[in-house]
Order: C-alpha cells, then structure tokens, then sequence
C-alpha cells in the first residue's frame, strides 16, 4: 500500500512495473507467481520508513513474505535472503540425496 492519501492507482501502476521488472518470481523461492496472488514486498519495511518506490519493492509469493522478518536496512535484507537461499539449496539437496 502506498502511504495515506495517496492514490490508488499510483500503487497498482508501481505494483505492475514491479511485476514486470521481476518477471513474476518470487524474489526469495523463485516461485513464478499470478499477478493476482503476489505481493509486493518491501526490502525496507514501511514500518521503518522504507519508501513505495520501484527500487524498496520485489515480488513475493505470500508464504515466503509471510516470514520475512522487518528489515531497517538493505543489507539486512540481502543477508537475510543470501541465508535463506542456502537453507533452501540444502534442503533440497537433503531431498535429492546429494550435497548442496
């Protein structure tokens, strides 16, 4: 959502250019997800006063925005996703029978 007062459209334009830029995947798990069901996400959360431009936003499939944790700093949140990368590929390695 866009702060308070501001328009509604202004937000769904900037949530199809980041769709679009993002080509639909989940900036976390890589999951392709319908324009209809993703969220956009902030990497600064608004909470911390992180901005609703294109350049805080990704998409988000909604379990992974589910536990994403709030994040006052760019670097918070690329270490943060870097962690869960891995913890994904070991994961699935651990599935696969093979070593990440």
């Amino acid at each position: 959502q866009l702060r308070p007062g501001a328009p509604r459209s202004r937000w769904q334009s900037t949530r199809k250019r980041v769709y679009e830029r993002d080509a639909g995947r989940c900036h976390l798990c890589g999951a392709t997800v319908e324009f209809k069901h993703y969220e956009c996400s902030h990497i600064i959360d608004r909470c911390v006063g992180g901005p609703d431009e294109d350049f805080n936003l990704v998409v988000m499939c909604a379990s992974c925005n589910r536990r994403k944790p709030v994040h006052c700093t760019r670097s918070e949140y690329f270490a943060w996703t870097n962690h869960m990368a891995e913890k994904m590929r070991a994961y699935v390695a651990t599935l696969m029978g093979t070593s990440a």
